[in-house]
Parts: C-alpha cells; sequence; structure tokens
C-alpha cells in the first residue's frame, strides 16, 4: 500500500521508484488499478513514469490466467494505442499455444476492431487475414464476413495492394454466385466513397492490380464491373492528359 501511495507524489522520480516497485511486487488489484491510472498523460505528465507504468501493468496482468488478460484489455478501451499493443503481444503469446484457439479468435477480433475503429485500415490488414484463415480452417460460419471485412480494410488501406490476394482467396474458398456477388459489390461501395471519388491515381493503381485476377474466376459479372471501373476512370484520365493545339 505504501508504494501505491508514493506513485502520487510531487516528486516524478519518487514516482517512478514507486511505479517500479508495483510493478515488481504489486500482487493485487488495486496496484493494477494505479498503473492504469499513470497511464494516463491526463494524469500523469512525466514520461519515464508513464512507461514504468506501462512496463508493470504488462508484468502483474501477465502473470494472471488467460481470461483475466483478455479482460484487462477492457480498461484500455480509452487508449486505443495501448490498446493495440496489449492485444498484439496477448495474440502473439496466444498464437504459439494450441490450447487457447477461442481466446485467440477474442482477441484478434478486439485488436481488428480498435484498429479498424481508429482508421489504421492498413494495420488491420495482416489481423484480419489472421483471423479469416483461422476462422476457415475450422469452418466457422464467419469467415466469409470477416473475409469481406479483410477486404474493405485492404481497400481502405493507404496502398491498395492486397486487395487481389483477398478477393483470390475469397473466391476460391466459395465459387458460390452469392459470394461472387458480394465482392463485387464490396468494391462497387468502396469506389462511391468520396475517398475514392477524390484520389484517381489510387485508382488506377487499383484498376491495375484488380486486373491480376484471373478472369474466370468471378465469371462475367467481374469483367463487365472492370470495364466500368475502368470507364469511370477514363473521364478523368483524359483531363489529366494534355492534348496538343493544331
Amino acid at each position: 500500500p505504501r508504494f501505491r501511495t508514493l506513485t502520487a507524489h510531487s516528486d516524478p522520480r519518487v514516482r517512478l521508484a514507486a511505479m517500479e516497485a508495483v510493478g515488481q511486487l504489486g500482487r493485487e488489484d488495486a496496484d493494477i488499478e494505479v498503473l492504469l491510472t499513470r497511464l494516463n498523460p491526463a494524469v500523469e505528465p512525466n514520461d519515464s513514469v508513464r512507461e514504468a507504468a506501462w512496463r508493470g501493468f504488462r508484468q502483474l496482468v501477465g502473470k494472471r490466467s488467460v481470461p483475466d488478460r483478455i479482460r484487462a484489455a477492457e480498461r484500455l478501451r480509452e487508449m486505443p494505442d495501448l490498446s493495440v499493443k496489449y492485444l498484439e503481444e496477448l495474440a502473439g503469446v496466444l498464437a504459439t499455444s494450441g490450447d487457447h484457439v477461442a481466446e485467440l479468435d477474442t482477441v484478434r477480433e478486439r485488436l481488428v476492431t480498435t484498429l479498424v475503429a481508429s482508421t489504421k485500415d492498413a494495420e488491420a490488414v495482416p489481423h484480419l487475414r489472421a483471423l479469416y484463415e483461422m476462422r476457415l480452417a475450422r469452418a466457422d460460419g464467419s469467415a466469409h464476413a470477416t473475409g469481406l471485412r479483410w477486404l474493405e480494410s485492404a481497400l481502405r488501406s493507404s496502398n491498395p495492394q492486397g486487395a487481389a490476394e483477398v478477393i483470390v482467396r475469397l473466391g476460391e474458398a466459395s465459387g458460390a454466385e452469392p459470394v461472387k456477388g458480394e465482392i463485387i459489390r464490396t468494391l462497387a461501395q468502396y469506389l462511391e466513397t468520396s475517398a475514392a471519388v477524390a484520389d484517381a491515381e489510387r485508382n488506377r493503381k487499383l484498376l491495375a492490380e484488380l486486373r491480376t485476377i484471373p478472369s474466370d474466376l468471378l465469371g462475367d459479372p467481374w469483367t463487365q464491373f472492370l470495364e466500368r471501373f475502368a470507364a469511370q476512370l477514363e473521364p478523368k484520365d483524359r483531363t489529366a492528359t494534355p492534348t496538343n493545339s493544331p
């Protein structure tokens, strides 16, 4: 308890030492609460103290059961950057064990939800890929929807490279016509967004990548979609290309 009291001391050097002591010797929920409080820059202005609080939090929570560690992520909800770091680390630990498949699914789901909510789609893409592959392997009914979320994040990321990979994986995993239609609708909906409309250069790169997908994978509707996509870009291309005066 004395160490916890010193974490609010006016001297940052005392707070730092107290944080390190709590991280090493703490055992109770109250110790975790103190560390969480000091992670907030509005409460703790000193960078070194916050870093010590972060180390201590990970140390204490890391000693607890997997369900407790997953629940601890909820306490970081208002600090998305730290939440992502924590969930990535926890996912890495769980991925090395075959005994926590359901828990790993939960952690990855929270991780991608946090990243997408923070408009960090490029960072979400590899985690969505892993989540999709994991759900597909165990014939989880949510695998297809996860694949479409993977595609959406790939489209919204700063570099369109990767969208073709998603489409091929989805198309190969299920040759059903409704699935093919959903892939095309997802692309069409993205192209209607303000971000897509405003970035013709990026769309040209995206079109070039989509054209690498075998046409027989998605059939005639896919070929027709690509033709419409190219036609939408054509007026912009003509505007961007200077013409020579006679």
